[in-house]
C-alpha cells in the first residue's frame, strides 16, 4: 500500500510546498525562526490543506481496496470490510436492506474522516492569504 500511495502523495505535496513562497521563508529567517520553528509553524500549517487531501484519497482507496485483501487474506476471520460486504452481497442477493445497511457502514468511517479533516482544508487554503 506504501508504494502504490506514495508517489501521488509525493507529487501533490511537492507542488504545495514548492508554492511557498521565498519572501515567506525569508521573513520567517529575518523574525528570528530556525529550522524546525519554520517547518512546525510556517510550512506545514500552509500545507495541511495538501496533507489532508492525500490522507484522505490513501485511506478511501485502502479503504475501498477489494482485489489486494481477497487475494492474499484466506481466512473469514481476517477479513477486511470490502470482503466481507462483498460476500454480503453475493449471499443475499434478495435481501436489499442488509446491503443497503452494510453499504452506510462502510461508507460511515469515510465520511467520518472527511468531517475531521474538512476543517484543515478550508485553514490550509486561506492561511497564506493575508500577510
Amino acid at each position: 500500500y506504501l508504494a502504490m500511495g506514495l508517489p501521488n502523495a509525493i507529487l501533490l505535496m511537492r507542488g504545495a510546498f514548492m508554492g511557498i513562497s521565498n519572501e515567506m521563508l525569508e521573513s520567517a529567517k529575518l523574525d528570528g525562526a530556525g529550522y524546525f520553528s519554520t517547518v512546525f509553524r510556517l510550512i506545514l500549517p500552509m500545507g495541511m490543506a495538501s496533507l489532508s487531501i492525500v490522507v484522505i484519497f490513501n485511506f478511501v482507496g485502502y479503504w475501498n481496496d477489494l482485489l489486494t485483501p481477497l487475494l492474499y487474506l484466506t481466512q473469514s476471520s481476517k477479513q477486511t470490510v470490502m470482503v466481507a460486504l462483498s460476500a454480503l452481497v453475493q449471499r443475499n442477493s434478495r435481501l436489499p436492506t442488509r446491503q443497503l445497511a452494510g453499504l452506510i457502514l462502510s461508507a460511515l468511517p469515510t465520511v467520518i474522516l472527511y468531517l475531521c479533516l474538512q476543517k484543515y482544508m478550508v485553514k490550509g487554503m486561506t492561511v497564506g492569504s493575508i500577510k
